[in-house]
């Protein structure tokens, strides 16, 4: 069987990429950038474990992501067995569509070179990812992106009902921006920082307050800035949007 290993590789990083994309998805939250290139990186050097017997190759591919999640991620396990589900559900859903794209282990191969071009249904698989989710978000899951926070800021503390946002992953200086009704903010306006905020309409400068903050019964403290708004329709009747990244 001829292996066209150029056009495989490529195919490979697609579905690499999109298996990152839809496991954030999944969690609610980016991963870290340092995440994200190693497993593209290293994920396409194990595709030459096709050379090797099926047991070896699968066992490679489980142990070395296994290491990478938990060298990156706190929340490795969910994150690396959806990972791992959606990278054989890609590899079941295009064997299932084509005989162009061969299964050598656990890695699609292309054997022709009109194979190429079913790696546009990797995105397609994707898009449908985030349909998907964006549905069962809005419909059956809304209130699990309910809970409550609790701000600390000059020896005083309170607790706010919130919502998790994971379209807002904006950061200043590499701190996390979360957003709250400024009628209900009853710290003080100290040390106010401007803070860039692109909205539909450009680029807005707002004004953002340091606090440290922790989520429903966690010890775990975490510094963010606050910029206080007086529009409440995006907030789902909450009085914080947070942070994808506090999740």
């Amino acid at each position: 069987m001829d292996v066209y290993l150029d056009l495989s590789m490529v195919f490979l990083l697609i579905q690499i990429m999109v298996c990152i994309y839809g496991s954030e998805l999944l969690m609610v939250y980016r991963y870290k950038r340092g995440l994200k290139i190693t497993l593209v990186l290293v994920n396409t050097c194990l595709f030459f474990t096709i050379y090797l017997h099926f047991i070896f190759s699968l066992l490679i591919f489980i142990i070395v992501n296994l290491f990478i999640f938990v060298a990156f991620n706190k929340k490795w396990l969910y994150s690396y067995l959806i990972f791992n589900l959606l990278f054989f559900l890609i590899d079941f859903f295009v064997i299932l569509i084509t005989d162009n794209i061969k299964l050598i282990n656990i890695y699609l191969v292309i054997n022709k070179p009109i194979g190429v071009l079913y790696s546009l249904f990797v995105p397609f698989f994707g898009l449908c990812l985030l349909l998907a989710t964006k549905f069962v978000d809005s419909v059956f899951h809304l209130h699990v992106y309910k809970t409550t926070c609790f701000i600390s800021k000059d020896d005083k503390k309170y607790s706010f009902s919130a919502y998790f946002d994971n379209g807002n992953t904006l950061k200043y200086n590499n701190v996390p921006v979360i957003f709250c009704l400024k009628k209900i903010w009853m710290f003080d306006l100290s040390s106010p920082q401007e803070i860039e905020v692109e909205t539909v309409n450009g680029i807005e400068i707002n004004i953002g307050y340091n606090a440290l903050i922790s989520v429903e019964d966690k010890d775990e403290e975490f510094f963010v800035y606050v910029v206080l708004v007086d529009d409440i329709n995006s907030f789902h009747g909450c009085e914080i949007l947070l942070n994808a990244y506090l999740r």
